[in-house]
C-alpha cells in the first residue's frame, strides 16, 4: 500500500494495527495507529472511516477510565453521524456515550441517550440493537430504583436476544 501510495490501503492498515494494539491492551499503541489513519481518513474524505477509528479511540479512553477524552471522542463521531445522516452508527455511539455517563453515575443522562438509541433502533428495525439498548435501560431503571420499568426493560431485551439467537 505504501508503495502504491495508496492512501485508503495505509489508513486500513493503521486502523488494523491499533485493532491489534487494542486486542493487547497495548492501548497507547492502539492510539498511535488509531491517530494515524484518522490523519490519513479525514484527507481522503473517509468519514465512516473516521468515525470507526475515533469510536475505537473513544473505547480505549474508557478503559483507561479517561472520561473526559472519551466523551470528547464519541461526540465528535456523532456530530460526524449526524452530519452524514448514518442511521446506522448513530444509536451505537449514543450507546457508548451513555455508557460513559452511566460509570459516572451520571445517570439522567444515561438514560436520555439510552432512549435516543432505544428509539433510533426501533426506528431501523435493528433486534439486536434494540436488546441491547432495553439491557442498558433495564441497567438504569435499576439504579434509579424504578424496577418495575426495569423488569419490563429487561423482559424486552431477553425476548429480542431470543428472536436473534443472542447467547
Amino acid at each position: 500500500a505504501t508503495k502504491l501510495n495508496y492512501k485508503n490501503g495505509i489508513a486500513g492498515a493503521f486502523n488494523s494495527l491499533g485493532i491489534y494494539y487494542h486486542l493487547q491492551a497495548r492501548y497507547d499503541s492502539a492510539l498511535i495507529y488509531y491517530a494515524k489513519a484518522i490523519s490519513i481518513k479525514e484527507k481522503t474524505g473517509d468519514k465512516k472511516g473516521v468515525v470507526s477509528s475515533q469510536n475505537n479511540m473513544g473505547i480505549i479512553y474508557y478503559s483507561q477510565g479517561k472520561y473526559d477524552k472519551a466523551l470528547q471522542t464519541f461526540n465528535a463521531s456523532l456530530q460526524t453521524q449526524e452530519e452524514m445522516h448514518d442511521t446506522v452508527g448513530i444509536p451505537n455511539t449514543l450507546n457508548y456515550i451513555a455508557s460513559v455517563h452511566y460509570f459516572l453515575s451520571n445517570f439522567d443522562k444515561a438514560l436520555s441517550f439510552y432512549l435516543k438509541s432505544l428509539d433510533l433502533f426501533r426506528k431501523t428495525k435493528d433486534k439486536h440493537g434494540l436488546s441491547q439498548a432495553y439491557n442498558n435501560l433495564g441497567i438504569i431503571y435499576s439504579e434509579l430504583d424504578n424496577l418495575d420499568k426495569a423488569i419490563e426493560n429487561y423482559t424486552n431485551s431477553l425476548r429480542l436476544a431470543n428472536e436473534v439467537g443472542a447467547k
